[in-house]
């Protein structure tokens, strides 16, 4: 029976820095601290999450469910505001801005039902496939390069961070475009109000 040779640590060293899991800045740890890694996300990185979440049709959607609620919930301060200022609507015409105004605020309160449930949609469907995309590259990765040096507890809180990760990128989505209409309807109803 062969006996198993004993590497120096330098030797040791040497041999774990081409797997990229040790190195002599590390000072003999085989795992470097997670939060020191440096992380750059590159634009196929957004067309993949794109792509994973269903395309771009959902994106269309959402863009429209969006648009549809903006202009619902502006109209309707427009015409809170022309009722305020009109003495014969109010005593007139109340029951039209009643039904009006809640009509209003129904359609806006169903477009902001839609633009999240499509959210949520696209959360799912793009985090179950880069789960599916990372099970299929860890059951790939070579056990004594991989298995042997990360310890589980790693390989778990990546997996749950990435995912987590997923998910608020879709969320900071929807909250941009948001942003993004409400100003672009901001800058329109300044140019179009009369002062």
């Amino acid at each position: 029976m062969a006996l198993r040779e004993e590497l120096t640590s330098s030797e040791k060293l040497e041999k774990f820095e081409t797997f990229g899991r040790i190195s002599k800045e590390d000072d003999g740890k085989i795992i470097k601290d997670e939060n020191d890694e440096v992380i750059s996300v590159e634009l196929s990185t957004y067309k993949k999450l794109i792509e994973c979440q269903g395309g771009k049709n959902l994106m269309v959607w959402l863009n429209l469910a969006i648009i549809i609620g903006i202009l619902c919930e502006t109209y309707m301060v427009f015409y809170i505001g022309q009722w305020a200022i009109d003495p014969e609507l109010q005593l007139e015409g109340y029951n039209l801005f009643a039904g009006v105004i809640i009509g209003l605020a129904g359609f806006t309160a169903v477009c902001e039902f839609a633009r999240s449930k499509i959210v949520c949609y696209m959360i799912f469907n793009a985090g179950n496939k880069f789960h599916a995309d990372m099970i299929n590259k860890i059951f790939r990765a070579p056990i004594n390069l991989f298995f042997d040096v990360t310890p589980t507890g790693l390989i778990i809180n990546r997996f749950s961070n990435d995912l987590e990760k997923v998910e608020a990128a879709f969320w900071c989505i929807k909250w941009a475009l948001v942003c993004g209409y409400n100003c672009l309807m901001i800058v329109v109803v300044i140019a179009v109000a009369k002062w």
